[in-house]
């Protein structure tokens, strides 16, 4: 049977408006369906606890894959780099945004794949609290009491070994860092947060540091109260989750055009709703593999020169170089730029340097779930072209981002929440009204508020009342 394909309507006047269309309900912006998280390119038994995950516990892939990643990151820190040419040599470090709605599963496939770290950071704490203990003792007692305890007066106190941090100052995360040269990483269950922190000391004082982290370039803190901080190759990998409705806060105060924003991975797998519950459970063998894995990158040793170098095989160097970098991704910046879309050529731009870093991750990951005694010095074409998988994927998650920061409308923008509340607003309401409307929806009546300030979305014709825009 042959089934007719009716052309689309390609002007306005083409298009038949049926009769009782309301336009006082704005709908999202529809997005093609986006592409999923490519697992092929990590270990099978990586693929199948993913799988698994999935199924018994509700954790989307795309962001359990990409927390694994990261966890590779922050176990691995700068023990290995990866030598480009020239004296240029690239980390594993990540700034990843797991981007999603509430209940959208966000927060517990990062804290599963870094439950080995966490688990080791607690093991060395336990340590370090019975150390400082016995140095706290010790310190306590006479010159008299340490000579005929063989106790030396210049022992200095112990150091709390560890990977990950939390929400702390740039000042606080230096002082961590000379006791860890290995690398930290930070992780925050709301980024949010973390970009709000911004400035709180002095303005653009804390952005610099992490534009320069990011690049492994030295960097420093210094205070008036404190003597100056300074750590010559740093490394502090990031990974949060956010919501859609806050990304702005991504683009805000100059950060599109200072680099920030570009310097950002983003993951935002499409049609998430809240997973339900099963009764299935995996069983362990596939979690011990892979904690098994993140310890054995955990138990790389830190080398002060030259040690630890990964290189790219000749024809890995030729894919990367010449096939990717300047066959794919130089034209897309080019036409970005000549587009007049310079904050998406800046985004895009930054993939190089992924692909690098993805390419040594993806070697450690596959190195650690492997036989082999050793990590090859020599990274293949193989996992070349996986990391150039991953790079057309997170290129695909950056134009989503790009879209909504910078092509989509107010009501893209918004919380689901807050579209909700929108929409069950009608075209002309009090503020009486609106806040009798928004707290019946669960609503924090301060929260209608700011948002009916918001003049993108409102008109107030008179004090006290409000038109949509929209």
């Amino acid at each position: 049977m042959n089934t007719k394909i009716q052309k689309p309507p390609q002007t306005v006047k083409d298009i038949t408006i049926p009769k009782g269309t309301s336009f006082n309900a704005p709908q999202p912006q529809k997005r093609e369906k986006g592409v999923c998280f490519p697992l092929h390119v990590l270990p099978e038994r990586c693929q199948e606890l993913i799988a698994g995950c999935e199924r018994d516990k509700g954790m989307p892939p795309g962001f359990l894959a990409s927390s694994m990643l990261y966890a590779v990151s922050a176990a691995m820190g700068i023990t290995r780099r990866l030598s480009v040419k020239g004296g240029q040599y690239e980390t594993g470090l990540l700034y990843l945004a797991l981007v999603g709605n509430p209940n959208s599963n966000k927060s517990a496939p990062l804290k599963f794949a870094l439950k080995p770290i966490l688990d080791s950071d607690s093991d060395s704490y336990a340590s370090y609290q019975l150390l400082r203990s016995e140095f706290e003792a010790n310190d306590a007692l006479s010159k008299a009491e340490k000579k005929e305890g063989g106790i030396s007066e210049t022992d200095a106190p112990p150091i709390f070994s560890r990977k990950l941090v939390q929400d702390v100052t740039p000042e606080k995360l230096i002082s961590i860092h000379e006791d860890n040269l290995r690398g930290i990483a930070s992780y925050r269950d709301e980024l949010a947060g973390w970009l709000k922190d911004f400035g709180r000391y002095a303005k653009g004082s804390e952005e610099e540091f992490w534009l320069s982290n990011w690049s492994c370039t030295p960097v420093s803190v210094d205070r008036v109260s404190s003597a100056p901080r300074r750590i010559s190759t740093p490394f502090i990998s990031v990974c949060g989750t956010i919501q859609p409705g806050v990304l702005e806060i991504f683009s805000g105060d100059g950060r599109a055009a200072n680099g920030f924003l570009d310097r950002v991975l983003f993951v935002w797998p499409e049609g998430l709703t809240k997973p339900l519950w099963t009764t299935d459970e995996m069983g362990p063998d596939l979690y011990k593999r892979y904690a098994a894995a993140i310890n054995r990158l955990q138990g790389l040793q830190h080398h002060d020169d030259d040690g630890g170098l990964i290189y790219l095989s000749l024809e890995a160097r030729k894919r990367l170089f010449s096939d990717y970098f300047n066959g794919e991704l130089k034209p897309l910046c080019d036409k970005a730029n000549e587009d007049g879309k310079q904050a998406l050529s800046g985004m895009m731009g930054k993939l190089d340097i992924y692909t690098l870093r993805f390419s040594l991750l993806l070697h450690a990951i596959l190195w650690a779930y492997s036989d082999e005694p050793e990590m090859p010095t020599e990274i293949s074409t193989d996992t070349v072209d996986k990391a150039i998988t991953l790079s057309r994927y997170f290129r695909g998650e950056t134009m989503k981002v790009h879209d909504v920061l910078f092509d989509g409308t107010p009501f893209d923008k918004m919380t689901g929440q807050q579209q909700k509340v929108y929409q069950a607003l009608p075209s002309h309401f009090t503020r009486a009204e609106g806040v009798d409307i928004a707290v019946g929806m669960g609503m924090a009546q301060r929260t209608f508020c700011r948002l009916i300030q918001k003049k993108e979305l409102f008109e107030r014709p008179k004090t006290g009342e409000y038109l949509k825009l929209l």
